[in-house]
C-alpha cells in the first residue's frame, strides 16, 4: 500500500474515534455546567485552528475559487458544520447518546427522499428495502412505547439529520473546487 492510503486510512479512524466519543465528552461538560453552544463554539474554533494552516497552503492560486462560491462556502459553514453539531448536541442534552446519534444517521434516508423528489426518479427497489429496515431498527432502539423520550429532543436529532443531509450534498458538489480540506476550514 501507499503511504497516502496508509495516512488516509489512519485520518479516517482518528476521525472516527473523535467523531465517536464527542457525545460521551459533551454529556460530561453539560454535568459541569457547560452549555451545547459552548460545546460547539469550542470544537469549531479548536477545529479552526486546527485547519488553518492546511487550508490556507490548499488555497494558494486559488482564492477565486472561494470568491465565486462564497454562498456555498457560507451555508456549509452554517448548516453542515454549526447546524449539524449545534442540534446534535442540544439533542444529546434530552437524549441518550445513542438515541441521538441515530436518529442523526438517518440523514442518508432523507437524502434517499430528496433525490427521489428532485429527479422524481424513483429509487430502486433494494434502496426502499434499506431504507425500511432502517426505519424498523429505529423503531426497535427508541422503543417508544416504554419510554418517557423527549420530544423536544428527537426533533433536536432530526434537525441535525437533516443538516447532516445537507453536508453529505453540499460535499457531493463537483462545481465547487474550492479543495476539501479548505472548504472544511473555511466551515468551520
Amino acid at each position: 500500500m501507499s503511504r497516502t492510503v496508509v495516512m488516509g486510512f489512519l485520518l479516517t479512524l482518528a476521525s472516527a474515534f473523535f467523531f465517536a466519543v464527542s457525545g460521551p465528552i459533551a454529556k460530561t461538560m453539560y454535568e459541569i455546567g457547560w452549555t451545547p453552544g459552548s460545546v460547539v463554539l469550542i470544537r469549531l474554533a479548536g477545529s479552526a485552528v486546527l485547519l488553518l494552516v492546511p487550508s490556507i497552503i490548499a488555497l494558494r492560486g486559488r482564492w477565486d475559487e472561494v470568491r465565486r462560491h462564497w454562498k456555498t462556502v457560507l451555508t456549509y459553514g452554517l448548516v453542515s458544520m454549526a447546524g449539524v453539531q449545534g442540534f446534535y448536541f442540544v439533542a444529546v442534552e434530552h437524549l441518550t447518546v445513542a438515541v441521538a446519534l441515530l436518529l442523526e444517521m438517518t440523514a442518508p434516508m432523507l437524502i434517499v427522499f430528496w433525490i427521489w423528489a428532485r429527479t422524481r426518479t424513483r429509487p430502486a427497489t433494494v434502496t426502499f428495502i434499506g431504507v425500511v429496515v432502517s426505519m424498523i431498527g429505529l423503531v426497535l432502539i427508541l422503543n417508544l412505547r416504554n419510554s418517557d423520550i423527549s420530544i423536544f429532543g428527537v426533533v433536536m436529532a432530526l434537525a441535525a439529520a437533516v443538516c447532516l443531509a445537507s453536508y453529505f450534498l453540499v460535499s457531493a458538489k463537483d462545481s465547487i473546487n474550492v479543495p476539501p480540506v479548505a472548504l472544511t476550514g473555511l466551515g468551520m
